[in-house]
């Protein structure tokens, strides 16, 4: 950290961006990038190189009619330290949603994803600092969907688990959105300990297994969910699992209200779950989410 732009880090290009829309129907991106890039001085303006670099983004994908789902990927802290602690004060964090949220005011097609990934907090920890975060971004007059997550990497197969004292579906299920729009952000693979490193599956029908108890508390207590990350290798069984989660969520679409796969990257090719270049041959993953996005 910082990093060098195109060295350390990048964003999708423009001509990456069209290959998806023209080749799988491409309706969303999720933007991963740092908050101490943005805001290298907390509760100061937001740096206009890098917010130039993500204007770039939303831009390009406005003219295809496509979403940019801005994550701030920082697992719940910071380089100070965690969020909502004396080291990096909630205040801090709300600021800078409500910078970032004012310059976004009126973008159709910016979707705030509150965080990826938290993990130390306890659910009601977070579940607090969701909330001011929520209410912050509502402040500055924007109306775009909000995505939720919960703590302990905001699994879907743990969402109404006993998790550091408290589950994610018992602490967040008074959260309230004056916009009533949000939904909550849930993460799922389907390897052995859920964590996405995995080259081999559980089992052919572990996604949907995974997503079938959180499916019944969301749409028993009225809320929708945005699986943010999921993913697959293209080992046989890995790939019927893949095809079984895409078709659950297709199955449910009541409660399941967008996918975004983990992931597309020019610099991720090798990684076993990859599906850059959208090339069927190299990453056969690639046809199973092209059948789930409608292209023939």
């Amino acid at each position: 950290m910082p990093g060098r732009y195109g060295y350390d880090y990048i964003y999708p290009s423009a001509s990456d961006i069209s290959l998806y829309v023209a080749t799988m129907n491409l309706n969303v991106i999720r933007l991963p990038f740092k908050w101490d890039r943005l805001q290298p001085k907390h509760g100061q303006p937001l740096d206009s190189l890098e917010l130039a670099r993500i204007d770039a983004v939303v831009s390009v994908c406005a003219t295809h009619g496509v979403s940019v789902l801005l994550d701030p990927h920082n697992y719940g802290y910071s380089v100070n330290g965690l969020i909502g602690t004396s080291d990096e004060p909630t205040e801090n964090f709300t600021d800078f949603w409500i910078r970032l949220a004012q310059h976004y005011l009126g973008y159709d097609n910016v979707i705030f994803g509150i965080m990826n990934e938290p993990h130390t907090h306890t659910p009601l920890q977070w579940a607090d600092i969701a909330q001011t975060t929520l209410n912050a971004i509502r402040s500055t007059g924007a109306t775009q969907l909000v995505l939720v997550p919960g703590t302990f990497y905001t699994g879907a197969h743990s969402w109404t688990s006993n998790v550091l004292g408290q589950s994610n579906a018992e602490a967040l299920k008074n959260i309230k959105d004056s916009a009533n729009n949000f939904m909550f952000e849930m993460h799922q693979y389907l390897d052995s300990d859920n964590s996405g490193t995995h080259s081999t599956c559980v089992s052919s029908t572990i996604g949907s297994t995974r997503l079938k108890t959180t499916t019944d508390w969301l749409r028993q207590n009225g809320f929708k969910a945005f699986l943010g990350e999921f993913g697959a290798s293209d080992d046989t069984v890995c790939m019927q699992a893949l095809y079984d989660i895409l078709q659950f969520m297709g199955n449910n679409t009541d409660v399941w209200h967008g996918w975004t796969y983990w992931n597309a990257s020019p610099w991720s090719t090798t990684y076993i779950y990859a599906a850059y270049p959208p090339d069927e041959n190299q990453h056969p993953q690639v046809s199973i989410l092209k059948e789930a996005m409608g292209v023939v």
